[in-house]
Order: structure tokens, then C-alpha cells, then sequence
């Protein structure tokens, strides 16, 4: 997965935060953070994503499910997960496109299970 420039410094710092900020963007992040369009609105909100221990091979795993649910309207069409330190605002750590786009119209989720949240520390 890869992190976005502020990502790479907080890495570097102190490694990887735990609990991370999970949203959604229907635009392709840039590197140094902006071009991120999240949704407004109907009941979209980040989610909590806690992330536990490297492995020998330095890959660490989401211990936490999560669900996103398009409530009362819709979001439009979901292509990234971006990463935050925190639940609004904060700074962005990283990013990865979804395994396929999807149409967030309302009364529609995407699940998230253990494990599907992943990163590998170099």
C-alpha cells in the first residue's frame, strides 16, 4: 500500500499508527495527500481500523471488521481507501485502490474483514 509523503515521515518517526482512520474517495489520491474526494453526507463517516503486530516478515494486518453504510442517499462511486491518523481531518498516511470500484447508492455497505487491511513495513 502505498503512503502518501506525510505517511512516510510518520512512518519514519514513530511507524505505523494504530488505530488508523479508514475512508473512502471517489479519486485517485495524489502522493503529497490532496486530490482525495470523500463523501458528504448520508451517514458516511471513517472508520476505525486497528492494526496489530509485524510479522517475521514485517507485514501487519487489520485485527478490527469495519463496514462503510451509504444511508439516505448516495455517495456515487468509490475507488480508493485512504488512510488518516484521525476520525476527521488528520493527516494521511496511505492509500490503495479497491479490488474493484462499487457504486455506493443508498442502503448499499462495504464490508471489511480482518485481515483485509494490510501493510507491509520495508
Amino acid at each position: 500500500m502505498p503512503l502518501f509523503n506525510s505517511g512516510k515521515q510518520i512512518t519514519a518517526d514513530s511507524g505505523l499508527p494504530s488505530p488508523l482512520f479508514h475512508g473512502l474517495s471517489s479519486t485517485t489520491p495524489n502522493a503529497d495527500g490532496t486530490n482525495v474526494t470523500e463523501p458528504v453526507g448520508n451517514g458516511y463517516a471513517r472508520q476505525s481500523v486497528t492494526m496489530g503486530a509485524a510479522d517475521a516478515s514485517g507485514l501487519r494486518e487489520s485485527t478490527t471488521a469495519h463496514q462503510f453504510a451509504a444511508v439516505g442517499g448516495d455517495w456515487g462511486t468509490m475507488t480508493y481507501s485512504v488512510f488518516y491518523t484521525a476520525l476527521t481531518a488528520g493527516t494521511p498516511v496511505m492509500f490503495d485502490d479497491l479490488n474493484a470500484a462499487r457504486n455506493m447508492i443508498d442502503g448499499a455497505t462495504m464490508d471489511f474483514a480482518i485481515g483485509d487491511v494490510d501493510y507491509a513495513q520495508n
